[in-house]
């Protein structure tokens, strides 16, 4: 019919391929494909021998979820019946096997039919898992003679259709029972078991190349599609129609090389076509010849077009989705064992971290009496935007940042973002000198699951600079997060190498002053930024200067050449001073503050522009302190309506205290910037001193300001006579103060070492509950497969 042929011009239309509607000769395959009639080897072929494109936008998926949804009831109603999908899925496991039979010498034409085959297929599938139960999926697959081995789906009789009460997949069903029994194998269907074990088998033993590319596209889009159940159940799905391959270890340990190997050719097929892309360039200015006829290499092309950047995104999202995908047991999975546990292949021989600074840090148990220190979130909120407070809590639930090298004790019935003691740190160090990974719970990973297949090796190289390339992608972020948590040899590596740490944290800096960046995605960075920011290696590179066209996005700069630091310095603070002043989450602000807690003590050569920034900002919370302390004090204390925000001001206005006490006591000769600065109004911290809380850091700091000045007033290039105050430039004020700072005695100081050492702590069965959340977002708002504007249960 006329309606049936627009219908599929438009089905192609939203994949990428502009024919006619006259012209397309696979409308009448596709019609009888969902009809009532059993179709031949001739339709299939037809339908097969048809380009399908990709869906490369939101545009492209709307189109076709509009147009798949009533093609597929029709197959769904007549399917049982005419076991057309059955032939299409066996037909596609023939075709994967012949490539997987001649990988050395790939016909194109037969890698052409796999696609569509796949592509047709898994469309289908697609609008399949949003409405039917797996039971009622595979028998969808396997067609009538196989209904009878599932209860409930015989079928008899050719008006039977799908869906129907008994079948159709209720509000947060979990799978049936009987799929979690083992005396239900996959196994026992023939059609499902076969086409998988292909498929599998066909990403495990096949290289991505411009031949391959798309249907390796096919080949993740489809397995991500029979992950996709999950999005329509309330709770975490435990079988999905690739379980057999994540239950095996062999399987699944192969899939995770398989994902990262595809990863890896594509960076190194990235740089080859850049480096050719160079050379041609060069060879061109030389000869003076036209451009074109020097890029002719369908390689490039190919690599060029919106699948080649599909594939890589879709792959990390795969993996995303494979490690937190949910298993009968969450400490056995031998998927995650493999990304735990693999290694760098070039440090094949080194079997574990290169030093204990790479490892993540065993922490104690998080009651402890010999506590120091902790920082720990909660609940409550201490402002009128509750609504944006409370978004803190999707990311990882409520976490704690705990000291490294000390046990937090039992908090206080307060409801602030911060409980402290004040007290000296002097416990010994706790790191752990242990061989294996060890998790941000302080527990060994390898004693969750033991591998019979020893260590997995692969490229860290590759993965890290993908990291490096799509970080500013939602799924880039998670991805990211995932290597440097999850496996302690991928962070060591990133550690070692200085070149890509030093572009990776720009790279972050430049993220977190994006805007519109989302919660989700800033606490991950901000996750990252904490997990470096008490290595040594990450403190070396922040000390080395960067070039002006690296930080041309930043608003503010000094003149002369920045180090990293200042850069990461200047960031951290306009980002904690934003949401201090407006957002108010505070996930954002502990992550913030414990990281520059962690950094204060190895402060070398703050920018000015940093320097001042801190200013404004102490300068801004001593001042809000004062009023509400003004405020509380005068107010009957069953009317006291603003002790919460002023206990927040007073523990933050403490820590920012803490860390200019200890950027002055570790490095003040090297700080004279920041000296400088707090000299033209140090006043505002004379305000405090007031409170037994900032005495003894107050008479510090102030007898550091005081000595400064002196010395100041009694340099002979800026006094004259018995003047009391400095005349002259502020150059020569500056050099005076440098000479100041450089005689700065250490007896100043009777507030004793306060050594910050936070790290990032959570609880691991609520983390994975929570970032498998975030993963199936990014993979409905950027997989470019599933309708955006479509509600999802298990995102509610």
């Amino acid at each position: 019919s006329s309606s049936s042929s627009s219908s599929l011009f438009f089905f192609l239309m939203g994949v990428g391929v502009s024919v006619s509607r006259d012209r397309f000769p696979g409308k009448e395959a596709l019609s009888l494909f969902v009809s009532e009639t059993p179709v031949k080897d001739k339709v299939l072929n037809a339908i097969c021998n048809e380009y399908y494109g990709t869906a490369t936008s939101r545009k492209d998926v709307e189109d076709l979820d509009s147009v798949s949804l009533s093609l597929c009831l029709k197959l769904a109603q007549n399917n049982l019946w005419t076991g057309n999908l059955t032939k299409l899925v066996i037909h596609a496991t023939s075709l994967l096997n012949q490539i997987k039979r001649t990988h050395a010498a790939i016909d194109s034409s037969i890698v052409q039919k796999a696609s569509a085959a796949l592509f047709i297929t898994r469309t289908a599938i697609r609008q399949f898992v949003s409405t039917l139960t797996t039971a009622a999926l595979i028998t969808q697959i396997e067609g009538v003679d196989a209904a009878h081995m599932i209860p409930g789906q015989q079928r008899s009789k050719k008006n039977d259709s799908l869906p129907d009460a008994s079948d159709v997949k209720g509000d947060g069903d979990e799978s049936e029972s009987h799929f979690r029994d083992d005396t239900y194998s996959f196994t026992r269907f023939p059609t499902t078991h076969e086409f998988i074990d292909a498929l599998f088998s066909f990403f495990i033993s096949t290289h991505v190349s411009e031949e391959t590319l798309f249907i390796h596209l096919e080949a993740v889009t489809l397995f991500l599609v029979l992950l996709s159940g999950q999005l329509f159940q309330r709770k975490p799905l435990a079988a999905s129609l690739i379980s057999p391959i994540l239950n095996s270890e062999s399987k699944a340990i192969a899939l995770f090389n398989a994902c990262n190997n595809l990863l890896c050719t594509m960076f190194e097929a990235d740089a080859k076509a850049d480096s050719d892309e160079d050379l041609l360039g060069g060879i061109v200015d030389l000869l003076s010849l036209p451009y074109r006829l020097l890029t002719v290499s369908r390689e490039k092309t190919a690599r060029s077009t919106a699948a080649w950047q599909q594939l890589k995104a879709r792959t990390q999202m795969l993996m995303l989705a494979l490690f937190f995908s949910p298993t009968p047991s969450l400490l056995h999975s031998p998927f995650r064992w493999a990304w735990r546990r693999c290694k760098d292949v070039s440090n094949a021989e080194d079997h574990t971290p290169s030093s204990n600074s790479t490892l993540p840090i065993a922490t104690p148990p998080l009651f402890s009496p010999s506590t120091k220190e902790t920082l720990t979130s909660t609940s409550n909120s201490i402002s009128n935007n509750v609504s944006k407070m409370n978004l803190s809590s999707v990311l990882i639930g409520s976490p704690t940042l705990q000291r490294q090298n000390s046990s937090p004790s039992s908090p206080s019935s307060s409801s602030s973002w911060f409980e402290w003691m004040y007290s000296s740190s002097s416990s010994s160090s706790a790191k752990s000198n242990a061989s294996e990974p060890i998790d941000i719970n302080g527990t060994i990973r390898t004693n969750h699951y033991t591998s019979q297949h020893g260590d997995v090796f692969m490229k860290f190289d590759g993965i890290a600079q993908i990291i490096l390339s799509d970080i500013e992608t939602e799924y880039g972020t998670q991805f990211a997060h995932a290597w440097f948590y999850e496996n302690p040899f991928f962070l060591g590596f990133t550690l070692k190498e200085s070149d890509l740490l030093h572009g990776l944290v720009l790279k972050l800096m430049k993220l977190l002053l994006k805007d519109g960046i989302g919660y989700q995605q800033q606490h991950l960075l901000l996750s990252i930024l904490l997990l470096f920011s008490s290595r040594p290696p990450f403190i070396a590179v922040l000390n080395k200067k960067v070039d002006e066209e690296d930080v041309e996005w930043l608003k503010e700069k000094s003149p002369e050449k920045m180090n990293l630091f200042s850069v990461v310095w200047d960031v951290l603070l306009t980002c904690l001073s934003l949401n201090w002043r407006i957002v108010r989450d505070q996930h954002t602000h502990q992550l913030i503050l414990a990281s520059m807690c962690n950094m204060a003590e190895y402060a070398l050569k703050l920018d000015v522009t940093a320097c001042r920034r801190f200013h404004r900002l102490l300068h801004f919370v001593v001042r809000q302190y004062t009023h509400l302390h003004a405020e509380v004090s005068t107010s009957p204390p069953d009317e006291n309506t603003l002790l919460e925000e002023y206990t927040e001001s007073k523990l933050f206005a403490r820590y920012l205290l803490l860390i200019l006490h200890t950027i002055l006591k570790k490095h003040g000769y090297m700080n004279g910037d920041l000296l400088y600065t707090f000299l033209v109004d140090k006043n505002d911290i004379g305000q405090l001193s007031h409170d037994s809380a900032f005495e003894a850091l107050v008479i510090d700091i102030q007898a550091v300001l005081s000595f400064c000045e002196v010395d100041i007033l009694d340099s002979p290039s800026v006094s004259q006579g018995k003047s009391t105050k400095p005349i002259g430039s502020t150059t020569k004020i500056r050099g005076a103060l440098q000479h100041a700072v450089a005689t700065i005695p250490p007896t100043l100081f009777k507030v004793k070492d306060y050594c910050f050492d936070f790290e990032y702590k959570s609880n691991d069965i609520q983390s994975h509950a929570i970032l498998r959340t975030c993963v199936w977002q990014s993979i409905v708002m950027h997989a470019n497969i599933f309708h955006v504007d479509r509600g999802f249960i298990f995102l509610e």
